[in-house]
């Protein structure tokens, strides 16, 4: 039977010499190809797709469930932007729990609307009795790209700064302290130049000379051209820098040519706002800073706020600094040479490279932000768009980087001295720290430990303080060594003041009288913890006494001593001083660490530690009530980051911290704190 229903014929077998036939080739039967199956149409986007921006043009949109899929990053540029540690919980728990109660109050964060307030410089918006200032980037509060437009397009501003003459600042080659010489000597110093630049200008014309400058060397008047010269070039600089201020809106009534408070506080502002660590001083970094054109610093100060937006969309943390390998920003150092501190160590064995820097570079050049001009017509445009939440490509993250990552922590302590500061006549004793102490955060990955960033820190020392007869002295604040853990991070720590704190460290003098220092309690950028800590609990065998139900493991106990790892203001004091026995941060490197454990660590939201901390203080007549409501908002890791602190290098004849109180000679009392201040 043949196919498709034809019978199949008999043939006959050919003769034996016959040729053979060939045989037609059978012929196909022609058949449809099979229609294609239709694809399935694509899903619609759950939510509002967004803008994707490559070489500074808009590309496209994407649907945020697929960024992960297209290799894409979420940049958040919204003025409202905070940090992760600040972040609140989606859906708060009501917060009417009894104060006895075990249930966890949630709470919003107690800082967070405050926080956005300062990056906006929205400055009526910051509750009562807080801070209120502008140019926070070292205080760790980046300004927004609001503010930053604002800035880079204030046309007047840079103007003014382009017309000041800073021929005189150009020749400054040392440095320059407020107060040195006394405002006196700076007032004398002034005349002087004003005298001599009158006098040798009427002898080069007497002489038919081109310029002052002829006088150098010359035999009759070379002296007195070296003496004009050297209170010309202080005057003038100083000169120049109270223009720069005031072109930014920092200084008023400022005594010309006189390096006092009045210049001096404000200096410390234009530092503050361009990440220069000092403190009021005229250093090569800030005279570098003041001769650069003020689009281009503005320019930078996108780049470091861009920065942490990239740090905050794509929870890295490596900055090059386990490596010593800080890397530069579209050709540009971002970060003052404090912030790339060696601390007098090697780098560390397998450190992270730069990778901060990697990102933030691509999200520049994705955005457009090339440099001040194009940063202003490009972010001006995102903004006119509403374009404030953008995709971006951004270099792929280490393999390493998860939800939950195998972290610990080191400190080490470096050089120590418990050896009183002291010697029996009164003399200061030279103890010479070569090694600083430093932490470093690890990774433990495929059998390897990656260290992920190491920062310089604290550890205790000599400080002064009050005993109970009101005598000042020295007691040692010792930094414990030893195996401890971070279970709490702490956003938004607050300040208990112990009852022996004298009133008048806890108020501050207003225009309108006197009022408590709560931005010295907190929660604030300028709090005795700054903005964000970890704090360390040693990890203690259970309570033999405590009987545990049948089943169950006994649990361990976890001691506080009082140490913490914290952001601080006392920027200074990070690369060259001590604490109380904390180990601390800048407080912009603080939220980053904090902001990491939580993106990358296991972890439950505890909320605020409500207290209930009353006061009554009084001062010059004046007597007010203070309460504090909440001591911070918790984060509880799960499980706790193992924290090792070293022993150190113990320095000196003296091995074992000394205990108790010293008492300090009179004419020892302000050297010390004088001293102490230049370290905080």
């Amino acid at each position: 039977m043949g196919a498709c229903g034809q019978r199949e014929r008999l043939q006959e077998a050919p003769p034996a010499n016959a040729e053979p036939r060939e045989e037609p080739a059978p012929v196909e039967e022609e058949q449809d190809e099979p229609e294609p199956e239709p694809e399935p149409e694509p899903e619609p986007c759950p939510v509002a797709e967004v803008p994707l921006y490559a070489d500074g043009e808009l590309a496209g949109e994407v649907c945020p469930r697929d960024l992960a899929t297209r290799g894409l990053t979420l940049l958040d540029l919204r003025d409202e932007w905070t940090p992760q540690v600040f972040g609140d919980a989606e859906e708060a728990p009501p917060t009417e729990a009894e104060p006895d109660s075990d249930e966890p109050i949630i709470g919003e964060q107690p800082y967070r609307e405050t926080y956005v307030a300062l990056a906006d410089e929205r400055l009526s918006d910051v509750p009562e009795g807080l801070d209120r200032e502008r140019f926070l980037e070292l205080f760790g509060i980046f300004p927004t790209f609001r503010v930053l437009l604002e800035r880079l397009s204030d046309a007047e501003r840079h103007a003014c700064h382009a017309a000041v003459d800073s021929t005189w600042l150009e020749r400054l080659d040392y440095e320059m302290r407020p107060w040195t010489p006394s405002r006196e000597d700076q007032m004398s110093r002034r005349r002087l130049a004003r005298y001599l630049s009158s006098f040798l200008s009427r002898k080069a014309r007497e002489a038919e000379l081109a310029s002052l400058d002829a006088f150098e060397g010359h035999e009759e008047h070379g002296a007195h051209y070296q003496q004009y010269m050297r209170a010309q070039t202080a005057v003038g600089s100083i000169e120049a820098v109270q223009e720069h201020l005031a072109c930014d809106g920092l200084i008023r009534r400022a005594e010309e040519g006189v390096f006092d408070w009045r210049t001096a506080g404000p200096l410390a502002k234009y530092q503050r706002a361009h990440m220069i660590v000092s403190g009021g001083t005229l250093d090569q970094e800030t005279k570098a800073a003041l001769l650069e054109d003020s689009r281009e610093q503005d320019f930078q100060a996108l780049l470091r706020a861009l920065r942490e937006r990239v740090v905050g969309a794509t929870g890295l943390l490596e900055d090059g600094s386990a490596s010593h390998n800080w890397q530069e920003v579209l050709g540009r150092p971002l970060d003052a040479p404090e912030f790339r501190f060696e601390a007098g160590r090697e780098a560390a064995e397998n450190g992270a490279p730069d990778l901060i820097a990697a990102s933030t570079e691509a999200a520049a050049r994705a955005l457009g932000f090339l440099d001040p001009e194009s940063a202003t017509r490009h972010l001006a445009g995102m903004r006119d768009a509403g374009h404030l939440q953008v995709a971006v490509a951004l270099p792929p993250l280490p393999a390493y980087h998860g939800s939950h990552m195998n972290l610990r922590a080191e400190i080490d302590r470096g050089d120590v001295w418990y050896q009183y500061p002291y010697t029996d006549s009164g003399s200061r004793r030279r103890q010479r720290v070569r090694q600083r102490p430093v932490v470093t955060l690890y990774v433990q990955h495929e059998g390897e430990d990656i260290a992920l960033v190491r920062w310089a820190t604290t550890i205790g020392g000599w400080k002064s303080e009050l005993n109970g007869s009101g005598g000042v002295g020295l007691r040692y604040k010792e930094s414990p060594a030893g195996p401890r853990i971070w279970r709490d991070v702490i956003a938004s720590p607050a300040w208990l003041p112990p009852p022996n704190t004298p009133d008048d460290e806890l108020m501050r003098r207003t225009s309108s009288g006197w009022e408590p220092r709560y931005g010295l309690f907190g929660p604030g950028y300028r709090s005795a913890y700054g903005l964000v800590m970890m704090m360390h609990h040693k990890v203690l065998p259970p309570d033999p006494d405590i009987r545990v139900p049948e089943g169950e493991e006994p649990q361990p106990r976890f001691y506080d001593q009082g140490i913490r790892v914290h952001g601080s203001v006392s920027y200074r004091s990070i690369t060259s001083g001590t604490s109380h026995g904390c180990h601390r941060l800048y407080n912009h490197l603080a939220i980053r660490m904090a902001s990491f454990l939580l993106r990358h660590r296991r972890h439950e939201r505890r909320g605020n530690i409500e207290v209930r901390y009353g006061r009554r203080i009084q001062r010059g007549g004046h007597r007010m009530d203070f309460r504090i409501r909440s001591r911070g908002y918790r984060f509880e890791l799960t499980p706790p980051v193992p924290v090792e602190v070293l022993e150190g290098n113990v320095q000196g004849p003296v091995r074992e911290p000394i205990t108790g109180f010293r008492r300090l000679r009179e004419d020892l009392i302000r050297a010390f704190e004088s001293e102490s201040a230049e370290a905080m």
